[in-house]
């Protein structure tokens, strides 16, 4: 079994100030409360869990949460990953500077990183106000990252990283198609690339089916976390194929965290993925004579192929049936 729980990454509120066309997640106000995520933290310490993160929605709408568990996350001797935010959750520059002061306060020294392309509809200014507010609280040059989605409408995305350079009054940077960075505030802030994801409004808007295979890592990028939502169910990564059923291996409000360990082994569709792999998944379903659209270099992308495409029963015969 090739799942490790390294992580928690809690999406404590799945509301949100934005509504981008390439996003999955249902919008609601539902929160997850602290005393709930304290005490599966608590009990996360023994499954080799050794990190924190946060995403949303937008976790900034949830500030109280963020306080509360960043404290408990230091007392507990945990280390945090990164905390995701659109950059432009806030009314004002006092009300930034009130949330980000805090937070730093009770003892976040994780990234922060920052949506910025095509699909997030944000005011740059107000982008811009939060990376050089955030930059002056924690005074960290290695602070802060930018996350960009790629796949469709890349002039556009390019267009809006050079102009949130020059608002940074910085220098955009370009290595190579996927290595990119601004230059500013005597500090570097490295781009990440996501692929986009085949949903929503967008659907059918690419060519997903590229004509390659993805390299098998057993779902190493986006997998093998906690992802805790803020109705409380866990799923086992953070691609955007995991808002289906079958991705669901617990819920924190009944399952612990050897529960969630054990849903894991006895799921056949995520016991396949992180044993034989996606890859596994694909030729044994070849040896069914399933065909598919094409080859695709987008693992998340299959994954949901699969689970919007096929039955769970389905999906069950094919892959515990087939010879190995």
């Amino acid at each position: 079994m090739k799942f490790r729980s390294l992580e928690v990454l809690f999406s404590p509120t799945q509301a949100c100030n934005l509504r981008c066309s390439h996003c999955h997640l249902e919008k609601s106000n539902l929160k997850l409360p602290v005393s709930t995520a304290k005490k599966f933290l608590k009990e996360c310490q023994n499954t080799g869990i050794k990190k924190v993160g946060f995403t949303g929605g937008e976790p900034f709408l949830y500030p109280e949460f963020l306080y509360k568990i960043t404290k408990y996350t230091v007392s507990s001797g945990l280390y945090f990953d990164c905390l995701m935010t659109n950059g432009v959750w806030y009314k004002d520059k006092e009300h930034l500077y009130a949330v980000l002061s805090r937070l730093n306060s009770c003892g976040y020294d994780g990234k922060i990183c920052v949506s910025v392309d095509a699909f997030h509809n944000q005011n740059l200014d107000k982008v811009a106000l939060f990376i050089k507010t955030a930059f002056d609280v924690w005074n960290r040059g290695d602070l802060i990252s930018i996350a960009s989605v790629i796949g469709k409408d890349d002039e556009k995305t390019i267009n809006k990283l050079e102009k949130l350079a020059y608002k940074l009054n910085g220098r955009f940077k370009k290595f190579s198609d996927r290595a990119m960075g601004i230059t500013c505030l005597e500090s570097f802030i490295q781009i990440a690339f996501i692929e986009l994801s085949d949903i929503g409004k967008i659907r059918n808007s690419q060519k997903q089916w590229d004509g390659r295979w993805f390299r098998e890592d057993f779902c190493e990028g986006p997998g093998n976390v906690f992802m805790v939502m803020s109705d409380g169910a866990v799923k086992p990564c953070c691609g955007y194929a995991n808002r289906h059923k079958l991705l669901t291996i617990g819920n924190i409000f009944k399952d612990t965290p050897g529960d969630i360990l054990n849903n894991i082994k006895n799921n056949f569709f995520t016991k396949l993925i992180f044993t034989i792999g996606l890859t596994g998944i694909r030729k044994k379903m070849a040896m069914r004579h399933i065909k598919f659209p094409g080859t695709t270099g987008n693992q998340c992308f299959f994954c949901n192929y699969l689970l919007e495409n096929f039955s769970e029963n389905f999906l069950r015969d094919i892959l515990t049936n087939a010879s190995e």
